[in-house]
């Protein structure tokens, strides 16, 4: 079988955006009073938002239904990435390397105003 295109993950591997995704759950929680260790958020912080808000049980925790949750989530996730570069620096490199003999593609769990953003 021949290799024709890889497939890269946005998050964690081309960006290094997942100290700020933990620490928008963090400042959630504090807005409202709560702490959130980042122990607590570790094993799930590649799991798309609505799954870490239905285990984090944020409805209990914090009265927000999901789409305030989610929106509030974008707002500081965005101010905290905000002028930011992300991009992990050897990896656009790697893929000017690699999409001379494959075909590329970024895949996400995240939305697509996320990933423009």
């Amino acid at each position: 079988m021949k290799i024709k295109a890889l497939l890269f993950d946005l998050d964690g591997t081309l960006i290094d955006s997942i100290p700020f995704h933990k620490k928008s759950f963090q400042l959630i929680f504090k807005k409202f009073g709560k702490s959130l260790p980042e122990s607590a958020i570790r094993n799930y912080i590649r799991w798309s938002t609505e799954e870490i808000y239905h285990h984090l049980k944020v409805k209990e925790k914090l009265g927000m239904n999901l789409e305030s949750f989610l929106e509030m989530r974008r707002e500081v996730y965005y101010s905290l990435i905000k002028n930011k570069k992300l991009l992990i620096k050897d990896r656009v490199s790697l893929i000017k390397k690699i999409r001379r003999k494959y075909k590329i593609a970024l895949v996400s769990i995240s939305s697509r105003f996320t990933v423009d953003y």
